[in-house]
Order: structure tokens, then C-alpha cells, then sequence
């Protein structure tokens, strides 16, 4: 299985400025790759299906962390 190196492109403003607010699941192999954003509540994860402003597809997002935004 290939792991995920690079992140998805930003939906939208938006997604760009509260992507940090989610919980994310960190791969084992490497910590600085999330994925599936999340909201949590009282210890559920509710994972995030669609981006709130754009209503672009978001499950299956990947964030590297160590990415340097342009």
C-alpha cells in the first residue's frame, strides 16, 4: 500500500482557514500526514464529510503537515 505524501488541494478560502480547528486521524508511518478531518464530542469523532463553505468532497482529505502553504 502507498502512503499519501503530498496534501489535497484546498477546496476554498475557507477550507484553507479552519482545516486546524478539525481533530485528524496521524498515520502511524508518518506523523506529519492527517487524514479524514473530525469534529469530536463528548469522545465521538464525527468526521467531516464536506467542507461547510463550499460543499466540496472532504473525507477523504490528506493534510501534510510539514507543507509550507505558497
Amino acid at each position: 500500500m502507498t502512503l499519501p505524501t503530498t496534501s489535497t488541494p484546498d477546496c476554498c478560502d475557507v477550507w484553507l482557514a479552519i482545516r486546524g480547528r478539525f481533530a485528524w486521524f496521524d498515520l502511524a508511518d508518518d506523523e506529519d500526514i492527517s487524514v479524514m478531518p473530525s469534529l469530536i464530542n463528548e469522545g465521538h469523532y464525527f468526521r467531516v464529510n464536506f467542507c461547510p463553505a463550499c460543499g466540496a468532497e472532504r473525507r477523504s482529505t490528506v493534510w501534510n503537515r510539514s507543507e509550507v502553504a505558497a
